[in-house]
């Protein structure tokens, strides 16, 4: 039979085997710790850089650089609101300024327009002579970029910036040949998420804060500089 004293210090012994055993696992344990909140710091750093975007728009989901719509969301808005802007006839044109206000522009760009077409009178004169506008786009010519130097308002990362071009074919009476014009837009938008009150507001989660109508080769040099120089376009001939 063992004695007293053997089996207090075989005690003695498994206490500290077993106190060693447990500071070995405490460190591992620490170690480990610290491997997975430098993981999460990482993939929380990565999610950062990443948005998901889903508008009326498109149903589908789609990953994008944080602040950045995907081309085709930017592409789109620019084509539709010079579509609105050219596409119209005297019984339609009333509409589709309203929807162009409503649906794509910046309050204060969308106030702007409204002043203008006003004092040209534009619907007066379109409804009087029964115009019809007829637009063909031209999707080779036009340009869609991201003007990562211009300043962009406050609570957005990014400004998008393009060209949209076409031509605009007007005819009197509906069917009188008055004009064919080559027309070119320069255009600046920011991401702005859909309006959760209001179904059509910000269909693409865009709102287009310029819209800027001149010869194609003007636009096209003041849209380099916007994106090499963060230049913003002058605001001369504004829309009309």
């Amino acid at each position: 039979m063992k004695k007293y004293s053997d089996l207090l210090a075989e005690a003695k012994t498994n206490e500290n085997r077993w106190r060693l055993i447990a500071m070995v696992l405490f460190l591992l344990l620490g170690i480990s710790s610290v491997g997975i909140v430098s993981m999460s710091g990482k993939l929380i750093r990565a999610q950062e850089r990443i948005e998901y975007v889903i508008t009326p728009a498109s149903q589908t989901i789609t990953t994008v650089r944080a602040g950045q719509l995907p081309s085709h969301f930017v592409a789109r808005a620019f084509h539709d609101a010079a579509g609105l802007l050219n596409a119209w006839s005297h019984a339609t044109i009333e509409h589709n300024y309203q929807t162009l206000y409503d649906e794509y522009l910046s309050h204060e760009l969308a106030n702007r327009i409204r002043i203008n077409v006003e004092n040209n009178e534009l619907i007066t004169n379109a409804k009087k002579e029964r115009l019809v506008s007829v637009w063909a786009p031209d999707y080779q010519t036009s340009r869609i970029e991201w003007c990562e130097k211009l300043k962009a308002p406050v609570g957005a990362q990014g400004l998008a910036c393009g060209i949209v071009t076409g031509t605009q074919s007007i005819y009197a009476d509906s069917v009188i040949p008055i004009s064919e014009t080559e027309v070119s837009y320069l255009l600046l938008g920011v991401n702005v998420a859909p309006n959760q009150f209001d179904s059509g507001k910000n269909l693409h989660g865009l709102e287009i804060i310029k819209i800027k109508k001149g010869p194609l080769g003007k636009l096209r040099e003041e849209l380099h500089q916007a994106r090499r120089e963060g230049k913003m376009p002058t605001d001369g001939g504004l829309y009309d």
